[in-house]
């Protein structure tokens, strides 16, 4: 019954922490997107893998 119990605990723990992780995404997402300027991630060789925020007037 004890370890049954524990790993009940452990999956509401597991299941918690997934939703945290998942909304915490989200806000940074949400504040990466409202970026006065253009923010990107670039890989070594220069491909690039995302963008976000507004790229500047031509």
């Amino acid at each position: 019954m004890g370890l049954g119990l524990a790993l009940i605990v452990l999956q509401r723990r597991v299941i918690l922490d997934t939703r945290r992780r998942a909304l915490m995404e989200v806000r940074l997402r949400e504040a990466l997107g409202d970026q006065p300027h253009l923010l990107v991630v670039v890989q070594p060789g220069g491909k690039l893998v995302a963008a976000w925020g507004n790229a500047p007037a031509a």
